[in-house]
């Protein structure tokens, strides 16, 4: 193989590396999108399991208040 076929291949090697390297970036994109969007999800999941337990404690505490006001009324037997 002469200088020209050795560069050729070098070449077509190099456009390979290419190939691959932009293959992996747009992976890599894809990764970094998905993992934002999962963040995303994360949050507006934990926000919304965060006002479940805040209105639950309330509830609670609500019926706790009216067991206290049941026990504390006199019985009238």
């Amino acid at each position: 193989m002469g200088s020209a076929g050795k560069m050729s291949d070098q070449n077509h090697q190099m456009a390979d590396a290419d190939e691959k390297w932009a293959k992996l970036n747009s992976l890599a994109d894809a990764i970094e999108a998905s993992l934002a969007s999962a963040k995303r999800v994360i949050g507006e999941a934990r926000a919304g399991l965060e006002d479940l337990a805040k209105g639950l404690e309330e509830s609670h505490s609500g019926q706790e208040e009216e067991s206290n006001k049941e026990e504390q009324k006199p019985s009238s037997e």
